[in-house]
């Protein structure tokens, strides 16, 4: 079958509608922001702990400080501009993958393993489960690329 059958087949297929459990639900929007998780529990951690320690105005004081730290050190600024990017990667190409219906028959989505910087902006692994196929995205790359909001191909 060529990329235009494919497409055809896909565009005339129904959405597939995948109904989770809750707890599969649940366990699906912690895994697709785990990331941001990891990095907000121990900042609310950190910050309820120091205004109990030391008080409101200097913790709000030393939080001013790290971010001007994080801003004005080059590696760090670069670093957290990364995680950015790639945070917003994810979730954009989460967008588009369902809103071109790279799905299997069960209307389940390719997994993310990773969204990580490179030298050319940065690299995504995804999982296909059964029924998806590199082709299937291949041929939707340039409706991807408008969603993930880049450059040329």
């Amino acid at each position: 079958m060529n990329r235009e059958q494919r497409q055809i087949v896909r565009a005339l297929r129904p959405a597939p509608v995948y109904r989770p459990s809750l707890t599969r639900a649940l366990a699906g929007w912690i895994w697709r922001h785990a990331v941001e998780l990891a990095i907000a529990g121990p900042l609310v951690w950190a910050w309820t702990w120091s205004v109990d320690r030391i008080g409101p105005h200097q913790t709000t004081a030393g939080a001013l400080g790290l971010v001007l730290l994080v801003a004005g050190v080059p590696g760090l600024r670069h670093g957290a501009v990364a995680f950015f990017w790639c945070s917003l990667t994810h979730h954009r190409l989460h967008v588009g993958l369902v809103e071109v219906r790279v799905t299997n028959h069960d209307g389940r989505l390719p997994l993310f393993l990773s969204v990580v910087p490179a030298p050319f902006g940065e690299r995504v692994r995804l999982w296909c489960r059964a029924g998806i196929s590199a082709e299937v995205i291949e041929d939707e790359a340039d409706r991807l690329r408008s969603a993930l909001w880049c450059r040329g191909g």
